[in-house]
């Protein structure tokens, strides 16, 4: 007799991002001591915790973002990612519009522009632009309210 079995493929995960250049750099890459190589892909969910140094990340929909150690930044996909700790610049082409930065206290989203996000030791953010402008969400401060959003 012959058993016939359905052979189940996977598709791996496509990446989202990948790394451009990379200066002086110490850190992990999901929790494991990492060397972060120009040309390595990033996938999203992926969490980059640099020590020290710069990295220039280049997203799918062509948004650029510089990170600066010491930070803490998770890859949400392919136009967005959430800074934790550090401090980031972002170059974002009018085809990338909407690039998002999550923060611990606010969201910050490019409406074609250049900014920057730092979040320091506590908590706190600022959100600067260079060049354009951008959008800053605050949560809601309760369940039945909304957001303050801000230009």
């Amino acid at each position: 007799s012959l058993l016939v079995l359905p052979l189940v493929y996977e598709t791996p995960p496509s990446p989202v991002a990948l790394i451009a250049r990379s200066r002086d750099c110490a850190g992990r890459l999901d929790d494991q001591p990492a060397m972060f190589y120009p040309g390595s892909n990033l996938f999203e969910k992926q969490r980059l915790a640099l020590d020290k140094g710069l990295i220039e990340i280049q997203f799918a929909d062509g948004a650029v973002a510089v990170l600066e150690g010491p930070a803490t930044f998770e890859i949400l996909g392919g136009n967005a990612g959430s800074l934790t700790r550090g401090r980031l610049a972002a170059v974002v082409p009018t085809k990338a519009r909407g690039f998002a930065v999550e923060t611990p206290s606010a969201r910050v989203v490019d409406l074609g522009t250049e900014f920057g996000v730092s979040v320091d030791d506590d908590g706190r953010v600022e959100a600067h632009v260079f060049g354009g402008q951008v959008e800053v969400v605050m949560p809601p401060k309760s369940a039945d309210a909304s957001g303050v959003a801000t230009l």
